[in-house]
């Protein structure tokens, strides 16, 4: 029976169907956590996976070039790793190390379980770098993301994200080549993004934010979503994206930036 074929006399009945779980209006959705992206010197970043020989030597190399990062989590351990705190959970972690961001560092068929964990955590930026994670294990994440307003995703499968401005690499990007400056960079493929960053370091030109959408299928931050970021940001002058053959988000982006210089008296 349908609600419009209830009987006028089933008032109660009339009411159970139509009752809200939550008296909020739902208006925020995934695309209000794109300020989540802006890092920088204040962002404060988690390990998940910290103790691995990987994300040991990132770790390392992060903290010499400025990256503040406040900790790591091997579940169930409690210690100290690099003179960092370890946590057993990114629950434990969210609570007394009050990180912005995790960095995920563990094998791609681990990487879901993960980044589940810091979604329910409510981790505002979460930066997956593995390859090989399964593509039902990503359709489950993104059907999580898309029910909440509080989680940012870069990646799976890319070199994550860094400031150049702000000295915060929450990934595996080469430092030597970047260099503080106003041009923002998004990226498909990892290489040829190393590549673009070396040339506008040479050119005097340096980096705003850099942000690798990755090369799997389904991105958790793709091209149009890191325009729509660099539109607004006050540090970014100069916009360039770097395609790679495969799928439709670049005439995705390239349609973003047709209606961008309709809507736009000085574009970037």
């Amino acid at each position: 029976m349908t609600l419009h074929a209830l009987p006028k006399r089933a008032p109660r009945l009339r009411a159970s169907l139509t009752r809200h779980f939550t008296t909020t209006p739902r208006t925020a959705s995934y695309a209000d956590t794109l300020p989540n992206l802006k890092i920088g010197a204040h962002t404060r970043v988690l390990f998940q996976g910290f103790t691995g020989r990987q994300a040991t030597a990132n770790v390392k190399e992060s903290l010499e070039w400025g990256t503040k990062i406040v900790g790591g989590v091997k579940p169930g351990v409690e210690g100290e790793h690099l003179g960092l705190p370890v946590f057993p959970s990114v629950k434990a972690a969210q609570e007394r190390a009050k990180p912005d961001a995790s960095a995920i560092y563990v094998p791609g068929n681990q990487t879901a379980k993960a980044i589940e964990e810091a979604i329910e955590a409510e981790i505002p930026l979460v930066v997956a770098v593995a390859e090989h994670v399964p593509i039902h294990d990503i359709l489950r994440i993104h059907s999580m993301l898309q029910t909440q307003s509080k989680t940012r995703l870069v990646g799976a499968n890319c070199p994550g994200i860094i400031s150049a401005i702000g000295k915060c690499r929450i990934g595996f990007q080469p430092l030597p080549c970047f260099a503080p400056g106003n041009v923002g960079i998004v990226a498909k493929s990892g290489t040829l993004s190393y590549e673009t960053v070396a040339s506008t370091t040479r050119a005097g030109l340096g980096q705003s934010l850099c942000i690798s959408m990755g090369g799997d299928v389904l991105a958790g931050t793709n091209f149009v979503d890191a325009l729509n970021l660099f539109e607004n940001d006050p540090d970014t002058r100069g916009i360039i994206l770097v395609g790679e053959i495969g799928g439709t988000a670049e005439m995705d982006a390239a349609e973003w930036i047709k209606d961008y210089r309709r809507r736009t008296v000085d574009p970037k």
